[in-house]
């Protein structure tokens, strides 16, 4: 599977999971808010955990999202 396809597959299954959409958009307000007041590492560092806890959560969720390893 091709990382775009692959990429929007987990993106649209995810959301899906019990109350992720809602942590998504809160993960990703901080980010913005950080680049906002011009603090790049803190962005940085917020949108590393952003991604943790969507790896977290793929891999937890594997079977309903289609993916195997």
């Amino acid at each position: 599977m091709k990382f775009f396809n692959l990429f929007n597959t987990i993106s649209r299954r995810t959301v899906l999971l019990p109350h992720r959409a809602e942590r998504s958009m809160i993960e990703r307000r901080k980010v913005l808010k950080a680049i906002l007041v011009k603090n790049p590492d803190r962005a940085e560092a917020l949108n590393r955990e952003h991604i943790r806890n969507v790896r977290e959560n793929v891999i937890r969720y594997q079977d309903f999202i289609g993916l195997s390893y």
